[in-house]
């Protein structure tokens, strides 16, 4: 039980505690989002994924709609900067309480520089 007490106390003072799965979604759709490539973050608890399209991600003809051209873009810019996202826009990612501080500012940094791979088209 100590344990589990030790580790709610870190999570109070850290980012992956007390909102941490919002405040990603939040900042990641604000650097994702370009006009000339659309994209929103979906998200259930610590699970999400982000899509590449125009309006909310609600159902599967939505996401059938996604740039997956778009996703395989910001993938690959994301592995270059050592951040590993499932391989598909169609698979989710987690975040959990291995995610440290430092972890999260590390995805939002690669975010930050892999978001001009968008534009460009190819």
């Amino acid at each position: 039980m100590k344990i589990f007490e030790e580790e709610n106390q870190r999570l109070a003072g850290s980012k992956s505690g007390n909102g941490a799965c919002e405040q990603l979604e939040d900042l990641l759709t604000l650097l994702l989002f370009n006009p000339l490539e659309p994209a929103t973050i979906t998200r259930v608890g610590s699970m999400g994924t982000a899509f590449f399209l125009e309006g909310e991600a609600g159902d599967y003809a939505a996401v059938k709609r996604a740039d997956t051209s778009a996703f395989a873009r910001f993938h690959r810019a994301m592995l270059e900067r050592g951040v590993y996202l499932p391989p598909s826009q169609f698979e989710a990612f987690f975040l959990s309480t291995a995610h440290d501080d430092a972890a999260i500012d590390h995805v939002i940094g690669a975010a930050r520089e892999a978001a001009p791979a968008l534009v460009q088209k190819g």
